[in-house]
């Protein structure tokens, strides 16, 4: 329905001349989980929009050379496009939006969130969302237009598909169309995806007799004709069934969808002798004709992919008793197996010995590598325990340069703002995995280093390399300088928790060493590393050691590049956070201010760089006691954070928890209560309920409560704060001392309220 709603609008713009009126669509159904999103639904629409410009529009123009500043070479979440959407579909009497299938998003309310603010500021902009009905859609749809459209509603609809539809099939009798078309009607029962299902099993007939015969067999109803098209397939050869259950199994439980030559390499792979047979790889047409309709392949990106949501819901809710009898079983999908056998084929590509030590790898040859690299650890934890697919993990990671190299790519591969922090939780994932069943693993901090190491190998690949990446066919993104420092901030975190900030600082003294920047020929490529050492030495306590690291850092870059380069602002913010610790608030705030100013002249306001500094400067000012100002700066990063990063991304979560802090200055204590409630109930949702900062988030809660006279509501989260603190981090550490003593002078208080 949304294809004939786009060609209508096209047709009109088309018939009407007007070539300022422009249509966009996106059909989220054939996208994988992860580019449903807002982010992706505005940048394919961008590039829709975009080619037909006279010329380039000014706030375009201003992406486009940000991008370029910081290294970039392809559009990606670090760029402001949901604003520079918004200038564009103002520039244009009319743009009209169609997005299909928005109940298969996993974010479908931040889409229509982004959506919503757009329509209310750009009265031309015009959007038709096509969906099921689900409470989520008609929640987020509000007071907005729909039509909700039964079966009854599109008989005649689907008996003009029909019509078309059987115009295509080998028959040429019109008594023969007529009976087919009188059938098919009856049995659609309402839906176009039946409608286009049974006319798919006609295309086979060969005689009147045998399409008769085929008619004579579609049922009514969706879960019949699923099931007699795995009849078919049960009477194929042994070697087609087989070949028709794994690309089932694969595509119901693939991470993202598979384009042709990353799914003929897995359908090569054999559990046996545990190696993909390259000479056994499927011919792309016999998957295509084989799997129809159940599998679709989309041409415009090269994927296959299920035909529709129910094809899964269907072969995943387990072995009809009516059909395991009859030679179905095989087709139905176990998640557990076909999990376990993604780990085994995705982990197998990155340990393959001509790739596990290299990142110069050309993705055509190996056109597994990308996915698998992305995804491997994601089916590891999915899957069932195995002892011969764990031992083959276990041998995998033993070798540094193998996890070294695994990181580096997928950092060279990884589209999302801040990749370490999804690196970190999935290293996470894999350890806890291996801890319940009872095998060792590499060490917090061991993983920790060979992070480190990536960045190091990053940073001489970006050196050495006149593209962006040394993946070639494959290059994805660059990583900017403000990227790496932020990978080292988190890095120096996750030290600081694993009581290994020193491992850290040894690495990069090494680094700077093995670079010759300790002597006097410091270039500014590597004053990176300064900035690195410094932020590590800030976290270890030495402030001192850690302003004069970053004072030789801008010293060097102040000597040798533009007053507005975008390092210096990197270094000056670095400078003021230092500035905050010594309490020296007006020197910290003059540094971020200064950092600013840089920032306004070369970035847009939406950077992450810009939202980094404001969030920098609003605790500089707060210090100061300007929780009104300060709330002001934190409200404006956290709406670019939301648009940008979404809702439950760290950084939101620890911009929220700032904006708790200013009302609490405030005397606003209602405010503040509401700020860090959601900011808990965010953090246990995506970070976990045992994640640190989780934790810390519910001692700032109970803190607020205890202030606002809620002792017992206090307590509680004090005590769940404790319990966890206690396990994580041992019960000498600050945190779970602080969260004890918190617990005592609250203990004694309710003693006194109620004596």
């Amino acid at each position: 329905m949304s294809s004939t709603v786009i060609e209508h609008l096209q047709g009109r713009i088309d018939y009407e001349a007007i070539e300022t009126r422009r249509v966009a669509y996106f059909y989220c159904g054939s996208q994988d989980q992860a580019h449903r999103t807002a982010f992706n639904i505005c940048a394919s629409a961008l590039a829709q929009l975009v080619p037909h410009l006279d010329k380039v529009l000014g706030h375009l123009f201003d992406v486009h050379q940000v991008a370029m500043r910081h290294g970039r070479s392809k559009v990606s979440e670090d760029d402001e496009i949901f604003e520079a959407f918004k200038h564009l579909v103002a520039t244009f009497p009319s743009t009209f939006l169609v997005i299909d299938a928005l109940d298969e998003c996993s974010e479908a309310s931040d889409i229509l969130s982004w959506l919503e603010n757009i329509l209310q500021s750009v009265h031309s902009f015009h959007v038709a969302v096509f969906s099921r009905d689900t409470s989520l859609i008609r929640e987020s749809l509000g007071t907005h237009t729909s039509v909700r459209i039964d079966g009854a509603s599109l008989n005649d609809d689907i008996k003009t598909y029909l019509a078309s539809a059987i115009d295509c099939l080998p028959c040429e009798e019109e008594n023969l169309r007529d009976f087919v078309l009188s059938t098919l009607s009856k049995r659609s029962e309402g839906m176009f995806l039946l409608a286009n299902l049974s006319t798919a099993a006609l295309q086979s007939a060969t005689s009147q007799k045998d399409m008769l015969a085929i008619l004579d067999t579609i049922p009514a109803g969706l879960t019949q004709i699923y099931t007699l098209i795995l009849k078919r397939l049960a009477a194929e050869s042994e070697a087609r069934r087989c070949l028709a259950s794994k690309v089932l199994r694969l595509l119901c439980f693939s991470k993202q969808m598979m384009t042709w030559p990353e799914l003929r390499r897995a359908l090569s792979w054999n559990e046996a002798e545990q190696s993909f047979e390259r000479d056994n790889e499927p011919f792309k047409r016999t998957v295509s004709e084989l799997c129809f309709p159940l599998v679709e392949y989309q041409s415009d990106n090269g994927t296959f992919r299920l035909a529709h949501l129910t094809v899964q819901e269907f072969l995943c809710r387990g072995v009809p008793e009516p059909t395991s009898s009859q030679g179905l079983a095989p087709f139905f999908v176990k998640e557990a197996d076909a999990q376990m056998e993604l780990a085994a084929i995705t982990l197998a590509s990155v340990a393959d010995a001509q790739v596990s030590r290299r990142c110069d790898v050309d993705l055509e040859t190996s056109p597994l590598l990308a996915y698998a690299t992305k995804n491997w650890c994601y089916h590891f934890c999915q899957s069932p325990w195995d002892e011969n697919l764990g031992n083959r993990f276990l041998e995998f990671v033993a070798c540094s340069e193998r996890r070294c190299t695994w990181i580096l790519r997928w950092l060279l591969l990884e589209e999302r703002a801040f990749a370490l922090q999804q690196i970190v939780k999935i290293q996470r994932l894999v350890q806890e995995r291996l801890t319940k069943c009872g095998r060792e693993h590499v060490s917090v901090i061991v993983l920790l280093k060979d992070t480190q190491r990536a960045l190091f190998h990053l940073d001489k690949i970006l050196v050495n390399t006149p593209s962006p990446s040394s993946l070639r066919n494959g290059i994805r993104r660059s990583i900017s300088t403000f990227e790496k420092l932020m990978c080292v901030r988190d890095l120096a975190r996750e030290y600081k928790l694993a009581g290994g900030v020193e491992e850290g600082v040894k690495m990069f003294e090494s680094a700077l060493r093995e670079a010759d920047t300790l002597g006097e020929d410091v270039t500014p490529g590597s004053c990176w590393l300064l900035n690195s050492l410094g932020i590590l030495y800030d976290q270890q306590g030495r402030t001192e050691a850690s302003r004069m690291t970053q004072l030789r850092a801008l010293k060097i870059q102040e000597t040798w590049l533009p007053e507005n380069s975008l390092d210096i602002a990197l270094t000056r913010n670095e400078l003021g956070r230092i500035a905050r610790h010594l309490g020296r608030f007006d020197d910290a705030e003059s540094l971020h201010r200064k950092a600013l100013a840089t920032l306004g002249k070369s970035s847009l306001a939406g950077d992450l760089q810009v939202v980094w500094t404001k969030n920098a400067l609003a605790r500089a000012v707060l210090k100061q006691n300007r929780p009104d100002e300060a709330l002001v700066l934190h409200q404006q990063a956290l709406a670019t954070e939301r648009d940008r990063l979404g809702n439950d991304h760290p950084h939101t979560l620890w911009t929220l928890s700032d904006i708790a802090r200013c009302y609490q200055a405030q005397g606003n204590l209602k405010s503040a209560i509401t700020f860090q409630s959601d900011l808990v109930e965010r953090s246990q949702r995506t970070l976990g309920p045992d994640c640190l900062d989780t934790l810390w988030a519910k001692n700032s809660l109970g803190r607020f409560y205890e202030l606002h006279g809620e002792l017992e509501k206090a307590h509680g989260l004090h005590d769940d704060a404790l319990r966890g603190q206690t396990v994580q981090l041992g019960s000498s550490h600050p945190h779970t001392v602080w969260s004890r003593q918190a617990l005592a002078g609250l203990d004694k208080r309710i003693k006194n309220r109620d004596d």
